[in-house]
């Protein structure tokens, strides 16, 4: 299986971005397949583009085309002012029209710097991808006070979150895995 993690933060060596790098590396040492991260930050002024021209610009297609191919995407976005971040907007209003999230399973990872952080910008997701008829997973994983979870080293310290990012990733990959299963025995069942 093939997985796309989606960071909401252009912003270079962010905690999103750090955060996305430890569920890439969970995914693949799970044996579940290979995992790719999208870092926006090189894609911004065709994201801004394509948002103004009201679909994809033809040098963003062959992410659009990425995000397709894969089994499984995660979003990982911090939250701001109670939503998700303005990049996971960029991005999804660039992911065409029907999106290619239509039927996808799509996990939610929400960070933030106060204790309760990340709530809020999960919801306001969900309402999302329900609407572009994305098949979200129904476990959120928050990361509240993670400036307060991240080593200078860029390593996820607790023990705790540790194990819950690997037992969100492991139930992920199993719901991607059932999905697909779903999809398989749909297409068998047709006259």
């Amino acid at each position: 299986m093939t997985y796309l993690i989606l960071e909401g933060s252009a912003r270079p060596g962010s905690r999103t971005g750090i955060v996305a790098r430890h569920l890439a590396a969970a995914l693949e040492a799970k044996g579940g397949g290979s995992a790719r991260r999208l870092e926006p930050g090189q894609h911004l002024p065709d994201l801004v583009e394509g948002a103004v021209a009201g679909e994809p610009v033809d040098r963003f297609l062959p992410v659009v085309e990425q995000i397709g191919a894969a089994d499984g995407v995660i979003l990982v976005t911090p939250e701001y002012h109670g939503s998700y971040s303005g990049v996971i907007k960029l991005v999804l209003d660039n992911l065409g029209y029907p999106s290619v999230l239509r039927g996808k399973p799509v996990g939610v990872v929400a960070l933030g710097a106060a204790r309760f952080a990340g709530t809020r910008a999960a919801d306001a997701l969900l309402s999302v991808l329900a609407h572009i008829r994305a098949r979200p997973f129904g476990r959120y994983l928050f990361l509240p006070a993670i400036q307060e979870q991240i080593s200078a080293a860029g390593e996820l310290e607790s023990p705790e979150l540790n194990a819950e990012l690997a037992d969100f990733v492991e139930e992920f990959r199993r719901f991607c895995a059932c999905t697909q299963g779903m999809e398989a025995a749909a297409e068998d069942s047709r006259p």
